[in-house]
């Protein structure tokens, strides 16, 4: 449809209330370096030092204006942090040249910014160009610091948006105007559509980031022009009103439909009248539904107060927006066929009354799978409530932002090509309903669109995990903003806080009683996740972590008469073995960045064991990738790494494939669906969770004794995220490669920062011939000082230092005043054969990651190098067999050597004719068939020569 919005200067001046043809203001020059603009409705100041823009309307406030961008793995710089090289007037125009500088050793952006007067404020045009390879993230923002004391200053996006400078947002714009109600104020106008968002920039300040171009970058031999209107404007004189609050005498009546389908949506619209100050408080007001059931037990559900949300389309992006008046909701759904009987119970400050429905409402049936969960068969597995298998394919799309590849266009990409699950952020930038100005309320507009995703999942037969929060929110700069933290109002001093304190959790039952309220309805739903990763919640010890959730996951599954699945997670991959085991944690997770060019198929494999056989429970991979902290485009442009790890967790016992990051800038720009559409191929119509599955053995081919000489590989031993002390400090490496206490062989070796957890991992191992032994240095914190001993022989001294442009990249940890640095750097010494004890030490101020370690021609190869995963039930087995060289790394160096074709001993348990389906992995269908015969329990598959991989499904013929 045709845009709303007026777009460019003539729209703005139209809105200032000014002619047209009124004539431009001129530059007057204060002094050597600054100019100021005097316009009709303000003033506009430049200081040609930093380059920044100071915008003070008549009678209202000034806002200060800059410009930044986000390179590489998202570098913040300000253009005010570079040097202004010239600055001169042009025939009016005030030109500015210099050069934006950038840290970690990028190179910087050279820019030219023209100011040209025009009746209402000034025209602003942006040159820039590259000096050399930098990858810009998001291309050039400005940032504007606002003054916001009260509801009338104003933030005004026609029809996206009317709301307080003191609520947060996040919205599209081609013209949006900030400024007091009644008075006058600033608008920006740019030929886009582009992104603008507030963040909290102390008391009575607001920091408005806005976006000047759809372009994330552009190529190091052109250039990016950006263009923008920055004008003076008379604001409204009202502003719109949603009223939460009432005082009337308590009332209740309600109607609902007569009959409803099975497992869908059943909305009863409820007029409650009464007296309260806060609807989304069940202490001032509370809505129940008692409902009984002609098939089971009843129940009692709370009701929830919304605004209701109108979405329209506006030049291909989605606006939500209020539309008509607040109002009661009970949202329930039948899980049999029969009767629902509803009676009604309200509670204000005056007292209680009842309604009960007239009639009952009809369940009948439809075509619906109904609710995901545990099987009862096997509970490693999902199911439906109709007995359906449940496989979630997926990846990770958190946050619901326009673009190219969000919104809905993400979501229908995704179910076309088998996807049917995503996992949501509730979060401060996602559709966390929590982060208004004060606790206790809940943001309608995010609610609006969870509404919104949940009918669309009906749609497109999607799934969700609704992840309720998420470390970044409870760190800095997270936590700034964040409404637990006192600073703004919350009861929480520190993040700790949010786990101990009682009106803290009051508040957190009270969001989850509207959550449950809200949405349980829904059988899209997946589950509900309690937060993303909570190691990221700063100072919080995992023991008072772990029994905030003994206490919040049977508050949750009490309140949730529909049983959804429950989980969390945690960024040591496995997570802690004391939160799983608590009974209401339905779901075990595995979170895994493998920040390594190895075999991804091997920890996944390794980490599908270990829930396995710690737990009698579904397991998922909700989040996966080859880097944490770098980009994966560039390292893996056809997605290996997805193929790898996709197979080998579905032929693991895993829930479905590792759940990919980097939707917009990997996945969705390289166009890598038909990985998970080949996945979907091959796990249709496999009986999990109604059947009893189990680990398949495989027998790996024997190499001829010919071949199988000592030294022929290397022995790689990857560590283990942990942030504790190792049980085990001394370690052998086996022939086979293989170490003891494998769990024990920590990535973190800690410094003096920790003494108290500190040990240093000792290796005995043989040398056939001479060698290396390498580890690679990942990051560092605050420094650290590496040693490392050969036979008690000092073989390495080295400083690893942390601070600003040290290393590949750093950062700086505000909750710990120290810096964190990436060297990204694999080292290596030389080591004479024989056999030999290695010793690694930090003597430095603070941690370093170490990934792996390498035993160069220490690993004696007596079997094919082969990965090999399997799993069984009665009426099939699944197998994938891969050559360990095809690996996404080797793909891309192109150093991937077939391996020669051998047998594969499958110990299937029963003899017998078996019919062998073989799958092409890549594309994920069928190649050809055959019958082959097992023998003592035995069945030897013979795909032939295997140059990267292959799958099969293993029928027994009756």
């Amino acid at each position: 449809m045709t845009s709303k919005l007026l777009g460019g200067i003539l729209g703005v001046m139209v809105l200032a209330g000014m002619p047209v043809a009124a004539q431009a203001a001129t530059w007057t020059k204060l002094n050597e370096q600054d100019y100021r603009l005097e316009c009709p409705l303000g003033a506009i100041e430049l200081s040609g030092q930093t380059a920044r823009l100071r915008l003070t309307p008549k009678g209202g406030a000034a806002a200060g204006l800059g410009f930044f961008q986000w390179h590489d793995n998202y570098v913040y710089e300000t253009m005010a942090a570079g040097t202004v090289e010239k600055i001169a007037l042009v025939a009016g125009d005030l030109q500015l040249e210099g050069l934006w500088g950038t840290r970690e050793n990028a190179p910087p952006l050279r820019y030219q910014l023209t100011l040209t007067p025009s009746a209402a404020g000034l025209r602003l045009r942006l040159l820039l160009r590259k000096t050399g390879p930098l990858k810009l993230v998001a291309a050039v923002r400005g940032a504007m610091s606002l003054d916001a004391q009260d509801d009338m200053d104003r933030a005004l996006v026609e029809p996206w948006l009317n709301t307080s400078l003191l609520n947060a947002f996040d919205t599209h714009y081609k013209l949006m105007k900030i400024g007091r109600i009644a008075g006058n104020g600033i608008a920006i106008a740019v030929p886009d559509y582009c992104s603008a968002r507030t963040t909290s920039g102390g008391k009575g300040r607001k920091n408005l980031e806005f976006g000047l171009t759809k372009e994330r970058d552009f190529p190091e031999d052109d250039s990016l022009e950006l263009s923008a209107e920055l004008s003076f404007v008379t604001m409204p004189t009202s502003y719109p009103i949603c009223r939460v609050d009432m005082a009337a005498p308590l009332s209740l009546t309600a109607t609902a439909p007569a009959e409803v389908t099975q497992y869908r949506k059943c909305e009863i619209d409820v007029d409650l009248r009464g007296t309260w100050d806060n609807p989304f408080d069940p202490q001032d007001v509370s809505l129940d539904a008692e409902v009984s059931c002609s098939w089971g037990p009843s129940y009692v559900l709370p009701g929830f107060f919304m605004q209701p949300h109108a979405m329209e389309r506006i030049d291909g992006l989605e606006a939500f927006y209020p539309q008509g008046d607040a109002c009661w909701k009970v949202r329930l759904v039948g899980l049999g066929l029969g009767e629902m009987r509803v009676k009604l119970v309200a509670r204000d400050r005056s007292g209680r009354v009842e309604y009960s429905l007239p009639a009952p409402i009809r369940v009948v049936a439809g075509k619906e799978r109904g609710f995901v969960r545990q099987s009862p068969l096997d509970p490693y597995y999902f199911i439906h409530d109709n007995g359906e298998s449940h496989v979630p394919i997926g990846h990770n799309v958190p946050i619901y932002r326009p673009g190219p590849y969000g919104e809905t266009k993400a979501l229908e990409t995704m179910a076309a090509h088998g996807e049917n699950w995503n996992r949501w952020w509730m979060s401060s930038q996602g559709f966390g309903i929590e982060w208004e100005r004060q606790l206790g309320y809940y943001r309608q507009k995010q609610s609006a669109q969870i509404d919104y995703v949940l009918d669309l999942a009906e749609e497109l037969d999607m799934y969700y995990m609704m992840c309720m929060d998420t470390h970044q929110d409870f760190r800095n700069p997270g936590w700034k903003g964040n409404p637990y933290n006192s600073a703004n109002g919350g009861p929480c001093e520190k993040v700790v806080d949010w786990f101990t304190n009682e009106e803290a959790k009051s508040f957190y039952r009270q969001r989850l009683r509207y959550t449950v309220a809200r949405w349980t309805y829904s059988q899209r739903i997946m589950c509900w996740e309690f937060g993303n990763e909570f190691e990221g919640w700063a100072g919080s010890p995992a023991e008072t972590v772990i029994e905030w959730h003994r206490e919040m996951a049977p508050f949750l599954a009490a309140l949730d008469p529909y049983d959804h699945l429950i989980s969390t997670s945690w960024w040591s991959k496995t997570g802690p073995v004391a939160c799983w085991e608590i009974p209401e944690m339905d779901i075990v997770q595995t979170h895994c960045y493998t920040n390594d060019d190895l075999n991804v198929a091997v920890p996944t494999i390794r980490y599908c064991q270990i829930q396995r056989e710690n737990h009698a429970k579904p397991h998922v991979f909700a989040e996966f990738g080859i880097r944490s902290h770098a980009t994966t485009a560039d390292k893996d442009p056809t997605g290996w790494y997805l193929h790898n790890s996709g197979w080998a967790a579905i032929c693991s016992g895993c829930n479905g494939n590792p759940m990919s990051w980097w939707h917009e800038n990997y996945i969705a720009p390289n166009n890598l669906y038909f990985h998970f559409q080949a996945l979907r191929n091959f796990v249709n119509g496999l009986p999990f969770g109604r059947e009893v599955w189990r680990p398949l053995a495989i027998r790996k081919p024997e190499i001829p004794p010919s071949e199988a000489g000592p030294g022929a590989n290397d022995a790689v031993i990857r560590t283990v995220a942990g942030f504790r002390k190792a049980a085990a400090t001394e370690f052998k490496i086996a022939a086979d490669g293989s170490i003891n206490d494998d769990q024990e062989l920590l990535s973190t070796l800690q410094g003096e920062g920790h003494s108290g957890i500190r040990t240093f991992p000792t290796f005995l191992v043989n040398y056939p011939a001479d060698g290396h032994f390498k580890l690679k240095v990942d990051r560092v914190s605050n420094s650290g000082h590496l040693k490392i001993y050969i036979d008690d022989e000092l073989a390495l001294d080295r400083e690893f230092p942390c601070g600003e442009s040290i290393g590949k990249s750093s950062k700086w940890r505000e909750q710990w005043q120290l810096w964190e640095c990436e060297y990204d750097e694999e080292l290596a010494i030389a080591v004479p054969a024989g056999q030999r004890r290695i010793r690694v030490e930090n003597h430095g101020k603070d941690w370093i990651r170490i990934p792996y370690f390498i035993f160069t021609g220490c690993r004696r190869i007596v079997h094919r190098d082969v990965v090999c995963a399997g799993m069984i039930c009665d009426s099939v087995g699944i197998v994938w067999l891969q050559n360990s060289m095809s690996t996404w790394f080797n793909h891309v160096q192109k150093q991937v050597t077939p391996l020669p074709a051998a047998g594969y001993g499958v110990e299937v348990g029963k003899d017998g004719r078996y019919r062998v389906e073989w799958w092409e992995t890549w594309k994920g269908s069928v190649s050809h068939s055959q019958e082959l015969e097992a023998r003592n329990g035995l069945l030897l598959l013979e795909p032939g020569p295997l140059a990267t991989d292959v799958a099969a499904k293993i029928f027994p013929i009756k």
